[in-house]
């Protein structure tokens, strides 16, 4: 049911009461693949996350440079 009223500007606005239509869902596209994936994660289980071993060319270098509390403590250790 729509039930109009106008508003103060003068504009004819439509209320959608009760009148909700949910949106049909898109279905997504067939691929083999995923199908084959999906049958295989059904019997084997997913598989187990990457473990990259450390690239010395991106190694993650010091923030800041130690501070000489630091350097005297390294110092005594070794």
């Amino acid at each position: 049911m729509v039930l109009p009223f106008i508003t103060c500007f003068g504009v004819l606005i439509l209320s959608w009461l009760n009148t909700v239509v949910p949106k049909k869902k898109k279905l997504k596209k067939f691929t083999a693949t995923s199908a084959v994936k999906a049958a295989s994660r059904a019997v084997l289980g997913t598989p187990p996350p990457v473990k990259r071993a450390e690239n010395k060319k991106h190694a993650k270098k010091a923030k800041h440079k130690p501070s000489l509390e630091k350097l005297l403590a390294d110092a005594d250790r070794g």
